[in-house]
């Protein structure tokens, strides 16, 4: 089995990876062969998909090559029928805090106990090494006469107690904290984590609370930043305490403007025929507004708020997100929905011509918002120097350098795996099974 300190510096993020996309397990697999032997996925990522990716992962890769760490706390899609069940058998009934039907949230011991029953299930092993409570503060989602930050951390101290059990059991190794609160300051929400190390020092001094994880990243790096009332960050607190810490989101980053996704794309990428995209653009919504006249000649495009927008700012979609709600989320549903579910194959043609016109504009948007981003907040010492290197390199060294103990970076192509394989361990490959 591997050990805290033998983990490598960068770690595979699994959000949005799944075992239905074979490229997904080329890229992980690609990942571990270079040194890369931590794994970060949770439940409910991908409704599950993405600890069957892991699975599937395990049939070529020997387990003890690996260090997998899940999430649990989330209560949707078929982690919700599960849920369901167990409250129809009279578990679980406690602690369950409501956010809408279709979404709840719990760290209650019976849905921690389900949940590792199932990500051992589908990831065909017989231990985590890695269980992190996933996003604890929803908690504070319900009425403020039962949001007490006494309950809120006796929850906790209840979920350790418990989690301990599994310890013991050989079901997981270690336990922690997955929060975008984590703090160490006594915020109305934050998630302190010196409340945490008493809460686990309470069930036994030789606890195996080790490991937490929060978003870190050029813009939201307050876990670098001193605290006078505690007198250190809580980057030092968590080696005080010998906790490792990972942080995820670090190349998407909340900027006042929103979203900045912190790489820069080589000029190649970028439109070089700005008339013949407009000609494609132009063809492609005047065809969207006859298919739309003929089937409702009342209505218009303007009906339709996003894909107004994309025709109107198709040139300035700022990031991939973005670009993946209005292609994925809006455009294609909307002309399935005017052909009805039989768009012909030269409009389907027409269709792939914009997305990806678009798709480079995008590219060229987001590049230039990152390099003003870095220039105005006198962080141009950032900017890739050293050929052959690339900001997400850069900005990974540079967390590193900061006191993170692990970056959790997606890495669902090959593509980004080779980008950042100058940050990955220079240890001897995983050789293949």
């Amino acid at each position: 089995m591997i050990q805290l300190h033998e983990l490598s510096k960068i770690g595979f993020g699994m959000y949005r990876t799944s075992a239905g996309h074979e490229e997904h397990l080329e890229a992980l697999l690609h990942a571990v062969r270079n040194g890369c032997n931590l794994l970060d996925t949770a439940s409910n990522y991908e409704n599950g998909a993405s600890e069957m990716l892991v699975g599937k992962l395990l049939e070529i890769i020997p387990r003890a090559q690996l260090f997998i760490v899940t999430k649990a706390g989330y209560i949707s899609g078929d982690n919700l029928v599960s849920f369901r069940k167990l409250q129809e058998s009279g578990k679980g009934l406690e602690n369950v805090v409501t956010i809408s039907d279709t979404f709840l949230h719990s760290m209650h011991p019976e849905y921690l106990r389900l949940q590792i029953d199932t990500s051992l299930r589908r990831m065909g092993t017989t231990y985590l090494d890695g269980f992190l409570l996933h996003s604890p503060e929803y908690f504070f989602e319900q009425q403020a006469a039962i949001a007490t930050k006494a309950e809120y951390y006796r929850r906790f101290e209840q979920a350790f107690s418990f989690l301990e059990t599994e310890v013991a059991a050989g079901r997981i190794r270690y336990y922690g904290v997955s929060s975008n609160t984590l703090s160490i300051t006594d915020g109305p929400k934050a998630t302190d984590l010196a409340e945490l190390v008493a809460a686990a020092r309470r069930i036994g001094t030789t606890n195996h609370f080790k490991l937490i994880q929060f978003p870190f990243n050029i813009i939201e790096h307050q876990a670098d930043v001193y605290a006078p009332a505690s007198k250190m960050s809580l980057l030092e607190m968590a080696a005080l305490h010998g906790i490792r810490t990972f942080g995820n989101r670090p190349l998407n980053a909340n900027s006042a403007n929103g979203m900045l996704r912190m790489v820069i794309y080589p000029s190649q990428h970028f439109s070089s025929n700005p008339a013949a995209d407009e000609a494609v653009h132009d063809k492609c919504f005047a065809l969207l507004e006859q298919q739309l006249q003929q089937k409702k000649p009342e209505s218009s495009l303007n009906n339709f708020a996003l894909l107004a927008f994309l025709r109107d700012n198709w040139k300035t979609v700022p990031h991939e997100e973005a670009f993946n709600k209005l292609f994925y989320g809006t455009l294609y549903p909307i002309a399935h929905l005017l052909y009805d579910n039989n768009i012909p194959v030269e409009m389907m043609q027409l269709l792939r011509s914009f997305e990806q016109i678009c798709w480079q504009y995008c590219l060229q948007t987001s590049t230039g918002r990152v390099i003003s981003w870095l220039r105005e907040n006198g962080q141009e010492r950032l900017l890739p120097t050293i050929q052959g290197d690339t900001l997400p390199v850069v900005l990974c060294r540079e967390y590193l350098h900061r006191g993170m103990d692990h970056v959790l970076v997606g890495m669902r192509r090959v593509s980004y795996v080779d980008e950042l394989k100058p940050v990955f361990p220079p240890v001897s490959p995983v050789d293949a099974c």
